[in-house]
């Protein structure tokens, strides 16, 4: 399953990253911190672990990621998951290498659930990620940027400076939600300024941080 697409009440694309950063805000944080908040507040680490893994929603029906997932393949993986000893973990990176192990042995579980499922149980386990991770959706993002798409993952030094004002897994959501609108800025930004990219010119410039 993909990322969703940028706007979804616009179809123009937005114009600057600091309007995607405005928009990411007013818009998808208080969706991605409300469903984080229903498995922050499972009354155990087995419901935890059993909301993240079958990506069950707050009364009824699977997050929009996996929904496409057989249900065989995610309570396969499910089972999985439970022989990991999750609940030791002390970073948000060996959560995430845990359950990466785990879905290798699982066909169908591919690298956007092994983060969102890593995501989701951080989030019970106080565990968030310090360094923004790729999959599919959000390689096209980095690309697109003139970034290492890659790579694991990507340092936040790494990223265009008009970013780094939301948290890690936010830039994630980022990269992966806003395609469109990130092609549309640095296609721009290439006619305007053809031997720059947008995170070239944000490594060589503190003044220019591709906010324009």
């Amino acid at each position: 399953m993909k990322c969703r697409d940028g706007v979804l009440e616009d179809t123009r694309p937005l114009e600057t990253i600091a309007a995607i950063v405005r928009h990411y805000r007013l818009r998808k944080r208080p969706e991605a911190e409300r469903y984080l908040r229903f498995v922050r507040n499972s009354r155990t680490f087995s419901e935890a672990m059993r909301r993240s893994a079958l990506a069950e929603m707050p009364g009824r029906g699977r997050h929009p990621h996996q929904h496409r997932i057989p249900q065989r393949v995610l309570r396969k993986f499910h089972r999985r998951l439970l022989q990991t000893h999750l609940d030791e973990s002390g970073s948000f990176d060996d959560v995430y290498s845990r359950i990466n192990l785990s879905a290798s042995h699982v066909k169908g579980i591919g690298a956007l659930t092994v983060y969102d499922t890593a995501h989701r149980l951080g989030a019970y386990l106080g565990l968030s990620p310090t360094v923004v991770y790729l999959h599919a959706g959000t390689r096209k993002g980095a690309r697109i940027l003139g970034l290492n798409h890659r790579a694991k993952a990507l340092d936040l030094t790494e990223i265009p400076r008009g970013l780094r004002s939301l948290l890690p897994e936010e830039i994630e959501d980022c990269l992966c939600i806003y395609e469109k609108d990130l092609r549309a800025i640095t296609s721009h930004q290439r006619r305007s300024f053809p031997q720059s990219t947008v995170a070239g010119r944000s490594r060589r410039s503190g003044r220019n941080n591709g906010d324009r």
